[in-house]
């Protein structure tokens, strides 16, 4: 992940990645297309797009989301599993 960051800041390369992992998203994403069963559901940047409520609504999983102190990047931090927050239909 770190050799991609570098590629993106150093070389202005564009990098397009699925992840499967929130944390990951949000700790390395500045933008992000979050999908629910094949449908983009919302878009645009990892700061405005990221919430709890969003969270809830497509992957059913209850988290806490704020900024790390010292880089600001994104911490999603999981507080109960699907079976605490069942998604809206």
């Amino acid at each position: 992940m770190e050799l991609l960051e570098h590629l993106n800041r150093k070389h202005g390369v564009t990098i397009l990645m699925a992840l499967h992992d929130i944390q990951h998203a949000a700790w390395f994403s500045r933008w992000l297309v979050v999908m629910q069963e094949g449908r983009v559901v919302v878009q645009g940047v990892s700061a405005e797009v990221l919430t709890a409520e969003l969270m809830v609504d497509v992957f059913g999983v209850k988290v806490r989301i704020y900024p790390e102190e010292e880089t600001g990047r994104l911490l999603c931090i999981v507080l109960g599993s699907r079976s605490d927050a069942t998604p809206r239909s």
